[in-house]
């Protein structure tokens, strides 16, 4: 993973321990966002991103009982890609990527906490290479660090 996306993971993260996001606002900077030129080179790394983060206990999911399903959401990334059959019938994608929200865990809020991130200011930060090693070590993602 190139520096650029790994800052946009340390801050995203950071802003996980802080408030509840949808996957729209998520790397709002990287290859333009959600309104950028590369949309589809975006929303793969968006996926990506809350697919592992959800997979390895830095982030969970709000609102997906009273949204969409009964059922525990298990696959970020096919409820993310396409539209989706629900019990009301069919879901349109942008429905969910506006509605579905994510926030960090309690063990992401105590990190982030740890290493003095847990602050709005932390998001202005550059990388923290050694906050980025633990999460890599702890949650065993590769982050390229």
């Amino acid at each position: 993973m190139n520096s650029t996306l790994r800052l946009h993971y340390q801050r995203q993260l950071i802003y996980a321990g802080l408030d509840d996001f949808n996957p729209n606002s998520v790397f709002p900077n990287y290859l333009g966002g959600e309104s950028g030129g590369n949309r589809l080179a975006w929303r793969r790394e968006v996926v990506n991103f809350l697919d592992i983060g959800v997979g390895c206990g830095l982030l969970a999911i709000l609102n997906w009982n009273n949204l969409f399903s009964p059922l525990v959401l298990k696959d970020v990334k096919f409820a993310l890609s396409g539209n989706r059959v629900s019990e009301a019938g069919l879901v349109d994608e942008d429905i969910i990527w506006n509605s579905l929200y994510f926030f960090g865990t309690e063990s992401l809020i105590h990190d982030l906490d740890r290493f003095g991130l847990l602050k709005w200011g932390s998001l202005l930060d550059t990388e923290n290479l050694k906050f980025l090693d633990f999460i890599q070590e702890k949650y065993k993602i590769e982050l390229g660090v």
